[in-house]
């Protein structure tokens, strides 16, 4: 048997004793004698010697609470070259064994759940991004490495080389709680991406546990989910972490990781893990879609009735700050990657400053800023000014450092892509000046803000006009009594093409403020926020609410979604 430690030997034991496998009563007469009940003072061993468990039971269990799926080896389905992508040292000291390759996933058999935190190193030295993890017995993983010349200790029988018939090669049995893990988790992400869903929440709060879809901003139950779960919580959330690269012993503290799901389909997924009261860690997976970065601006619902030309004229100038604006969800990423592909051309340097880095985009310098090593915002800052950039995208302004040197290197010559919080457009000007950045130093900086909102559009195949909404109702919106009398907003009623939510896909809803030389004199004035809007007014300023009001006349828009998305108090 596999030596393990105190603390491993203890975990099983405590595996085996919450599955049924063990009683206190056995744990306890072994434990009472000197050495542990074993030769080598396991008590986990002393309780195999005396026959309370098998090294199968201890498979088993390990593998149900994982997650992972059991494998027998044999000589019929041990692979040396899977075994010889690690030096024998290394199996050697971990105890575990690489034994086969399948379409380009390496499989890799272990018996000492511990040695999951191996995982990270195993994929860096074989270069394997995708491994999977299998649950063998003590004796069968000690008897592969031998017959593989691994390591000298010689099996207890020689039955191993005489194996099994092929057909019993690797038994993983489909009805396997741990090989439905696998399976579940795998069906909840490819249902997920293809409900074109942006996370996936997977939680329990008291007794009951769900799954959850963000659909075009909205969460949504995935109630045939739930009943698996409740049953496979802790092994479902294992899983994801062995996906992911994160710590599974570690239940106390909040992790992060990444899975890269299907790399054909540039889809990968930025996962979190967050304990909360009562031991279970609340799972948040946010689906990132590298394809679906290369939006065209009308795709976006950027037009000519909302600025897109200014905003064209901005991205396309050699210098100046341009700002995008809004709340999270509200699709700034999205926007800001799409703007710099419009631009990015071989001539072009192009740096960006991100926390975290969520898409790798070809042709450009992405670097992920650490506050834990003090290296933020602004120290990426000060080290790109040093790299020959035309182009710099800081993903976040928050504090002044940070906006001091954003403002320093738009007046240099740079052209400067960022990110406020503020309601709208105006309200970002009178952010950077309390900020501590002079009024004339904004006006000359700043060419562009653009504040935005994401609403759901109606489904195009199921939306009715609302007759039962007046004309009052419309007036209170802001529509004259005039332009309410001749609006008819209209409203999905729902139907198979939209899963009968009566909206199908989203709408961008833009306020573009373009920083014009009337502007301007405006800024360095001190003016407040009545005036810049005033002053931006005479450029063809339209408002979010304006917007979202063209919106619903165009029947794009449901009263319901412009009140949610744009409506506050």
């Amino acid at each position: 048997m596999i030596p393990v430690t105190r603390e491993t030997s203890e975990n099983i034991v405590t595996l085996l004793l919450v599955k049924g496998r063990l009683t206190n009563e056995q744990v306890e007469s072994v434990t009472q004698d000197e050495d542990g009940g074993s030769a080598n003072g396991s008590v986990l061993a002393g309780l195999i010697e005396r026959e309370y468990c098998t090294e199968q039971d201890v498979a088993d269990s390990i593998s149900e609470s994982y997650g992972l799926p059991g494998v027998t080896l044999t000589t019929d389905n041990l692979d040396k070259v899977a075994a010889n992508l690690l030096p024998k040292s290394f199996l050697q000291v971990n105890h575990i064994l690489p034994f086969a390759i399948d379409d380009g996933t390496l499989k890799v058999a272990l018996a000492d759940p511990s040695k999951l935190t191996v995982v990270p190193s195993l994929r860096s030295i074989t270069k394997y991004t995708n491994i999977d993890i299998y649950v063998t017995t003590f004796s069968n993983l000690v008897e592969s490495l031998y017959w593989l010349g691994i390591t000298a200790v010689a099996p207890p029988t020689d039955e191993f080389v005489a194996a099994a018939p092929k057909e019993d090669a690797i038994k993983i049995k489909s009805d396997e709680p741990s090989s439905d893990v696998i399976d579940f988790v795998n069906q909840v992400i490819r249902e997920a991406i293809s409900k074109k869903a942006s996370d996936i929440h997977v939680e329990r709060g008291g007794s009951a546990a769900r799954v959850r879809f963000r659909i075009d901003g909205v969460l949504y139950n995935q109630n045939r989910f739930s009943d698996f779960l409740d049953e496979q919580y802790n092994a479902i959330s294992t899983r994801l972490k062995i996906m992911c690269n994160a710590n599974i012993s570690e239940r106390r503290l909040p992790q992060d990781g990444a899975i890269p799901f299907d790399q054909e389909k540039g889809i990968d997924l930025r996962v979190n893990f967050l304990p909360t009261h009562g031991g279970a860690e609340r799972v948040v997976m946010r689906i990132l879609n590298k394809k679906g970065l290369s939006v065209k601006l009308d795709q976006l619902g950027l037009h000519e009735k909302n600025g897109l030309p200014k905003l064209l004229s901005a991205v396309n100038s050699p210098q100046g700050m341009v700002l995008i604006t809004g709340p999270t969800g509200s699709g700034k990423t999205t926007t800001l990657y799409s703007l710099l592909s419009l631009i990015n051309k071989e001539g072009i340097n192009i740096l960006t400053a991100e926390d975290p880095v969520e898409y790798a985009l070809d042709g450009i310098g992405q670097v992920q800023v650490r506050d834990d090593i003090g290296f933020g915002f602004a120290s990426a800052l000060r080290a790109f000014l040093r790299q020959d950039p035309e182009v710099i995208l800081i993903g976040e302004i928050r504090d002044k450092d940070t906006v001091e040197i954003a403002v320093k290197a738009a007046l240099t010559g740079h052209l400067v892509f960022s990110t406020l919080h503020t309601n709208d457009s105006p309200s970002s000007i009178t952010r950077l000046i309390d900020m501590g950045i002079p009024p004339y130093l904004v006006a000359s900086a700043v060419s562009l803000v653009m504040a935005q909102r994401l609403a759901r559009k109606n489904c195009s195949h199921c939306s009715k006009v609302e007759e039962e909404i007046s004309v009052e109702q419309l007036v209170s919106l802001g529509f004259s009594e005039s332009e309410a009398s001749a609006v008819k907003p209209k409203k999905g009623k729902g139907c198979g093409k939209c899963g009968k939510t009566g909206y199908g896909g989203r709408q961008g809803i833009y306020e573009i403020l373009k920083i014009t030389s009337p502007l301007r004199d405006v800024i360095q004035n001190g003016a407040d926020m009545q005036a810049i809007v005033s002053a931006a007014r005479q450029d063809g300023f339209m408002t979010l609410a304006e917007t979202g009001r063209m919106l619903l006349q165009d029947g794009a828009l449901s009263i319901e979604e412009y009140q949610r998305v744009l409506v506050t108090g």
